[in-house]
């Protein structure tokens, strides 16, 4: 686990075509086992339908730049979450580097 993150929930991804766990850093940076990845792009698709109500959709893509070179690696993941307002259902997919010295 990465320093500082022991009170956080992890979230899964799939990096890579494996199960990874993915601790949140700061901002567009989270841990991927002991390396620290910054995001280079991130693209999100959502639709949340309200109980009684008609589906809200949202979508953004999002690229930052190449960031520090090598390593990079690609993570997806699927959002299902059920809540007494209505359904949330969507799909995550970032790029991200390596951060040197980290």
């Amino acid at each position: 686990m990465p320093p500082g993150q022991e009170t956080k929930p992890p979230e899964v991804f799939i990096c890579d075509g494996q199960t990874t766990m993915v601790f949140g850093g700061n901002g567009r940076s989270g841990w991927v086992g002991d390396t620290l990845y910054v995001a280079t792009e991130i693209h999100f698709s959502g639709t949340f339908t309200p109980v009684g109500g008609a589906p809200q959709t949202e979508s953004f893509d999002k690229v930052f730049g190449n960031g520090p070179g090598g390593g990079a690696i690609s993570c997806a993941a699927h959002i299902e979450e059920t809540s007494p307002e209505g359904t949330f259902v969507g799909d995550v997919q970032v790029f991200a580097v390596p951060v040197p010295g980290h």
